[in-house]
């Protein structure tokens, strides 16, 4: 039984290590449920707002034994933050093809910007 135990591990462990060298490391991302703003924000950060402790946390940024940055942060205010900010810009897309429509939409306004630009310049 214990050899099948560790046949098992050393299967899974095999899995997760073929996926990370494939690119599927940070599953999340992979699979569409990160937003941009969730892939680029400090880990401190994002592990703040995982846990959703509210009142004033204090963030800290080490690199080797030493401090580099050190930040207060406000759930609340930052859950209110978000809030407005629902409100005001649309939902980010969720999948592939809200992904791809997107960014078709804004390559063609782009596009439109710079032919309008270079028609006053004529």
């Amino acid at each position: 039984l214990s050899i099948a135990y560790m046949l098992l591990a050393w299967n899974a462990f095999g899995f997760v290590a073929y996926n990370w060298y494939k690119g599927k490391g940070d599953w999340a991302d992979y699979y569409g449920l990160k937003t941009d703003e969730d892939k680029y924000m400090p880990n401190n950060e994002y592990f703040a707002r995982t846990i959703g402790r509210s009142g004033n946390t204090k963030l800290i940024t080490m690199k080797g034994f030493s401090i580099v940055e050190e930040k207060d942060f406000d759930y609340d205010a930052e859950k209110e933050k978000e809030k407005e900010k629902k409100n005001e810009v649309e939902v980010a897309p969720r999948n592939l093809g809200e992904r791809v429509a997107l960014r078709r939409r804004l390559i063609e306004e782009e596009v439109k910007r710079l032919q309008d630009e270079e028609n006053l310049k004529l």
